[in-house]
């Protein structure tokens, strides 16, 4: 998407993709036993709160042209890694 805007000739618009990491919120409350015990391990090692995982969407939305076609993840560019579709087994 990146590349069709940079080729277009109209006003220049940023496009990036970011992830605000795994964050503690409500979004669970009403699971049981087992899901419940598992999404309690995961907020209690890995989580972050709502608001710092909020961080990272608005440095994308504030974030300038070295952010263009960019993935980002706690709030900085990251590097990341892209899927070659043909190479997946049964794709020519």
């Amino acid at each position: 998407m990146a590349d069709a805007i940079n080729a277009s000739s109209k006003p220049h618009v940023i496009v990036n993709c970011l992830t605000p990491g795994v964050c503690k919120s409500d979004f669970f409350r009403e699971s049981t036993g087992v899901g419940r015990l598992v999404v309690g391990l995961v907020y209690l090692l890995i989580a972050r709160s709502s608001e710092v995982g909020s961080r990272t969407l608005v440095a994308a939305g504030a974030g300038g042209e070295e952010t263009h076609g960019k993935y980002m993840a706690d709030s900085h560019v990251a590097r990341y890694v892209e899927v070659d579709e043909s190479s997946k087994e049964g794709k020519h």
